[in-house]
């Protein structure tokens, strides 16, 4: 199917030698004989672009172009004119249209016109859906109370330029909270560079971060710009910084005094506005005591320290986050959207995720993918995230007196625990615990374990 265009004009033989022409070229074409009929396909169609002539019944070619900009419909509108309204025609480009083509039409100008408006349309269309799934991609989800102080953090320092420090522990999303600060900051349409200081060896860093000219030293065939260089105009984040050589970390902290940039082998400073904000999961005060961190460089990047909560701080949050992973990994991979049963969602609410939210998204990609039905159910979780884990084992045993009633006490919680996981389902919980409805049913009157237990939710 080729790509659709419009044809709006109530002389029917120009829209047929226009729809012949165009469709040699490979368009599917859609025509209107008057604006209301025209607006009606275009509510329904995507087009890439509309031959639009200016003198139509019912709802004239001027009313419809209006109305294409009320709707904020951006789709590229060619004008079709006769030789007396060529300075009408020159008043819509300077409204916006894309262009016009005076009738009789030249086959050849209407080509080559088309090409390029659709062309244009398309680039427009896929640069959206770049920007959708970048801002997508890098959303801070949840608004649990952690988040909402997090956010409300991220809004108060974004409008200044001071240097920021972002901690917190790995996996809990930091690069996030750099972007989103950068995001709503100023500097915004500058660029976001972002630079992982534990992934670069000690001797390449300097010239990762400030460039450096050719023949500075042995492998340096070509003049190469530096990261902050490369940032100038927007913000630069410094991953792992915690992670960086003792004399990188002087000439960054050289970098945020004067901010000047010298390229290794360089006799020239360069001159740069970049905002720089910093993430580590160290503890960098401990690294100051142990002469691995500067204390200088520490209190300059401390202007304003940012803490991002662990995911066991905010588990409010985990049933957003696995929505929103979903949503993106089912895009991502070309599947359906899957949901995740209350089962599932149950189970890892009591997991402790020690990779935090990386963890997290990582397991729902995985289910995503191989999770066969259009639910993710507990069959596709991984067996160790659904084995009994008991909780708080110290404090029972202060309360019990003898092993017989200890193994009640466990024998009760094991089975509360995957009653509650499988919704308080009999049947379900006895299947996956692979025992027969019966005994269960003996179980549950031993351990006087009654209320909620069903056969059917």
């Amino acid at each position: 199917m080729g790509i659709p265009v419009l044809i709006a004009d109530d002389d029917l033989k120009i829209r047929n030698s226009l729809r012949r022409v165009l469709e040699l070229e490979g368009y599917t074409i859609e025509e209107a004989s008057n604006g209301v009929e025209a607006l009606e396909k275009i509510n329904s169609t995507p087009f890439s672009c509309i031959i639009l002539d200016l003198k139509m019944p019912l709802l004239d070619g001027e009313k419809l172009f209006e109305e294409l900009k009320i709707l904020n419909i951006p789709i590229p509108v060619i004008i079709l004119t006769g030789h007396g309204d060529i300075p009408q025609a020159v008043s819509f480009i300077k409204k916006g249209a894309f262009d016009f083509i005076e009738k009789p039409p030249s086959m050849e100008k209407i080509i080559e016109t088309v090409k390029k408006a659709s062309s244009l349309y398309q680039q427009s269309l896929k640069l959206k859906k770049q920007e959708t799934y970048e801002n997508f991609k890098f959303s801070l989800i949840g608004n649990s109370p952690k988040m909402k102080e997090l956010k409300k953090e991220i809004e108060k320092v974004a409008s200044t330029n001071v240097p920021v420090l972002i901690t917190g522990e790995s996996g809990t999303g930091k690069e996030l909270v750099a972007r989103a600060i950068h995001n709503l900051s100023n500097l915004k349409d500058g660029p976001f560079i972002e630079v992982n200081c534990a992934a670069i060896p000690d001797e390449l860093i300097e010239s990762e971060l400030f460039g450096h000219e050719k023949g500075a030293f042995t492998d340096a065939k070509e003049k190469v710009l530096g990261k902050f260089i490369l940032a100038n105009g927007g913000s630069i984040l410094l991953d792992e910084i915690g992670d960086m050589s003792f004399r990188a970390q002087a000439k960054v902290l050289r970098v945020l005094e004067t901010g000047e940039v010298e390229p290794i082998g360089s006799q020239k400073k360069i001159k740069i506005k970049v905002r720089v904000l910093a993430a580590t999961n160290k503890d960098l005060k401990k690294l100051i005591s142990e002469g691995k961190f500067r204390e200088d460089l520490y209190y300059r990047l401390c202007v304003y320290p940012i803490n991002v909560p662990p995911l066991r701080e905010h588990l409010e949050d985990l049933e957003d986050l696995i929505n929103h992973f979903s949503l993106f990994f089912s895009w991502e991979n070309g599947v359906p959207v899957k949901k995740f049963s209350k089962e599932v969602i149950e189970v890892l609410k009591n997991y402790t995720f020690l990779g935090n939210i990386r963890e997290l998204k990582n397991l729902v990609e995985r289910l995503i993918i191989i999770s066969s039905g259009k639910e993710v159910r507990i069959e596709d979780l991984p067996k160790d995230m659904v084995s009994f884990k008991p909780k708080n084992v110290e404090e029972k045993i202060k309360d019990i007196n003898n092993l017989e009633e200890f193994l009640n006490e466990m024998e009760k919680e094991f089975i509360l625990y995957y009653l509650k996981v499988f919704n308080w389902n009999i049947s379900k919980t006895a299947e996956f615990l692979k025992i027969p409805r019966s005994n269960f049913y003996r179980i549950l009157n031993k351990l006087n374990i009654k209320g909620e237990a069903n056969e059917d939710s």
